[in-house]
């Protein structure tokens, strides 16, 4: 059983995350401004610096701050995007599918096959929560002549994100032009991952 002292910790960043989840709550109701939403996250990140920066006696508490430090970028991503789950479990249950079929036919036969497969599944997993036909964009994709984004991708960054410039040049899906190889347009085949994604 873990002493006062040590149990204090996981509390604090118990309360902290709670909290969060909270101020996720009141954007879509309102009650907070996307200024107000990035300022308050911007507090939230400030308050789990100091938590993080200490030396834990308590084995399972350096577990815990070893994993949260190496999360931390990433902890409050569904407030700078709102709409986005606080947890990847949806997540999880979206690649679910695949990760079974991935197991039951052992793998794609090569490195540039295992790299498009889940860049494709992505594409057409996104095209089915927003509604869209999937077909249709995969179809305007192979006859571009220039490289185009999908319309699956948001027009703007969400309001408390970082501004664009922080995201570095966006990733495009480069058409398919006649006479390539199968392995070339593998190669040609690119996420647009720097975008804050859509609800």
């Amino acid at each position: 059983m873990a002493s006062p002292a040590a149990a204090s910790f996981p509390r604090a960043v118990q309360t902290l995350l709670q909290q969060s989840l909270r101020l996720r709550g009141r954007y879509p109701r309102g009650a907070v401004c996307p200024h107000g939403l990035a300022v308050a996250t911007g507090r939230l990140k400030a308050r789990l610096d100091p938590l993080l920066d200490r030396h834990f006696r308590c084995r399972d508490n350096q577990r815990l701050a070893k994993h949260l430090r190496h999360e931390q970028p990433h902890l409050f991503t569904f407030l700078r995007c709102p709409g986005l789950q606080a947890t990847n479990n949806f997540a999880e249950r979206a690649i679910r599918l695949m990760a079974i079929a991935r197991k039951t036919w052992g793998g794609n036969r090569t490195a540039n096959g295992a790299r498009i497969q889940p860049i494709l599944a992505s594409v057409l997993r996104t095209c089915w929560q927003q509604g869209k036909n999937a077909f249709d964009q995969l179809v305007k994709w192979l006859r571009s002549a220039r490289p185009i984004l999908l319309e699956i991708i948001p027009a703007e960054p969400s309001p408390s994100s970082p501004r664009p410039e922080t995201f570095g040049p966006p990733h495009r899906l480069r058409p398919m032009t006649h006479g390539t190889s199968k392995n070339s347009t593998e190669r040609n085949v690119q996420t647009n991952a720097d975008v804050c994604p859509a609800a």
